[in-house]
Formats: structure tokens, C-alpha cells, sequence
């Protein structure tokens, strides 16, 4: 899930302002087409809004700036997001009512909680994996299996030692493979985010009022 907004050339956010991001160098978007036409498709370019904001804080006309800018720049340049993961987990019934618009799903983050058939669509739960340990996470993914619910697991990078180049904390490649092989050896499944919403969340219905849908 990448954001949106463009500084300049060809970067995502983050780089071309000149501020050093958290999580590193980001991607290109020649390096985001090459990954989303990966052939066995298992990488999906979504949407994390134009300016990275806290949703839930925002009018009406600048939500909409949000979603209908981010927008337009993906589809510009080739992409279709169908999904926004809302920064820092911030959303309310007015975010929601706008993602209806823009989106098929919003993801927010409700750290440990899990996803069945009757979760709202544009309020999807997930938890990180950045400063989870493997015993925390599987613990998860098991009260999930019992429960018959699907968890949504994330992170804001992978690297090999589990830290960016400025020291922050993230996935390591040891850590996500061993929460792979773990949900393979007991019987789960892994699903692509279109996947799960298509089979566990189908039966959800937005009932909220209708609003202008931009041409984008």
C-alpha cells in the first residue's frame, strides 16, 4: 500500500521533499509497475491518501481533496487503487462515508483485532507485524483460527536485520517467513486483501447516505 503524493519526478512520498522518511528510500514508479505486474500477482498497489493525514480530523472538502487527488496521480500514471489503508488508523462514519465513494474497503489498524462476515467493509482491523515478536503474532493468527475470523497482518518494510536504514524498527525477511511457514503448517490459509474481502466480507452492505462520486 503506497501513498499517493507526488514532491516532484517520479518518487512517491516521502523523498523528493527533502525530509528523510522514517522507513527509507521509497519506491519508483517504474519500480511499482514492475512489482504490480509480477506474474504470480501477488503485490497490489493501494492507496494511503495525497498528503498522509490524520482522516479522522478533516472537513468534508479536504477529505475529498485527499481521496480524489491521490486518485487521480495513480490513475495518471497507469494504477487503480480499489483499497486505501487510512493513516495512522484514523477514520470516523464521515471517513467511511467518503472512502464508499472513492474505494471498495478501508483498512484501519484496531491493533489485535480480528475480520469475520459481518465487519464493516471501509473499517477493516489489522495488526502490525513491525513491533510484534513471532510469539505475539502467531498467538493472533491462532485466536483468529479458533474464532473462525481473519486477521490482517502488515508492515511498514521488510528488510534482512528487521531496521531501516535510520534505525527504525520493522519486518525482518526471518520473521516473515517463519509467520508464513507457521500459518501453512497449521492448516491456514493466505490470501491476497482482494481475496479475503470477497470471501469473508461479501455479506457486508454500506448504509450510508449516498454522496457525489467524482469522475476520476
Amino acid at each position: 500500500i503506497i501513498t499517493g503524493r507526488v514532491e516532484s519526478g517520479d518518487r512517491t512520498f516521502g523523498m523528493d521533499s527533502g525530509a528523510p522518511s522514517q522507513w527509507g528510500e521509497v519506491v519508483t514508479w517504474e519500480q511499482l509497475r514492475e512489482m504490480h505486474q509480477s506474474p504470480v500477482g501477488a503485490i497490489s498497489v493501494q492507496n494511503h491518501t495525497h498528503t498522509h493525514p490524520t482522516l479522522g480530523t478533516l472537513t468534508e472538502e479536504d477529505l475529498f481533496h485527499e481521496f480524489d487527488e491521490s486518485q487521480k496521480i495513480f490513475k495518471k500514471r497507469g494504477f487503480n487503487p480499489k483499497y486505501i489503508s487510512y493513516p495512522f488508523g484514523s477514520t470516523n462514519d464521515l471517513v467511511r462515508l467518503y472512502t464508499s465513494a472513492f474505494f471498495e474497503a478501508g483498512r484501519s489498524t484496531d491493533y489485535d483485532k480480528w475480520n469475520n462476515q459481518e465487519s464493516n467493509k471501509f473499517h477493516t482491523k489489522a495488526m502490525t507485524m513491525d513491533t510484534k515478536s513471532i510469539a505475539e503474532i502467531k498467538n493472533k493468527i491462532d485466536e483468529a483460527r479458533l474464532k473462525g475470523e481473519w486477521i490482517d497482518l502488515y508492515g511498514h518494510a521488510v528488510t534482512p536485520g528487521g531496521l531501516t536504514d535510520q534505525g527504525t524498527e520493522c519486518v525482518s525477511t526471518d520473521k516473515l517467513e517463519d509467520v508464513i511457514l507457521y500459518v501453512r503448517e497449521n492448516n491456514g490459509i493466505i490470501l491476497s486483501l482482494d481475496d479475503a474481502i470477497n470471501a469473508y466480507m461479501n455479506n457486508f452492505q454500506w448504509t450510508g447516505h449516498n454522496i457525489f462520486k467524482a469522475s476520476l
